[in-house]
């Protein structure tokens, strides 16, 4: 699972995207 802005937990996936406004927490996969 790939959160952005997340807190990685249980092997998930942290991708930062600058380029990108998202709310924290925002699923993006």
């Amino acid at each position: 699972v790939l959160v952005l802005g997340g807190v990685p937990e249980k092997g998930d996936v942290i991708l930062l995207k600058p380029d990108t406004e998202m709310p924290n927490g925002t699923p993006i996969a």
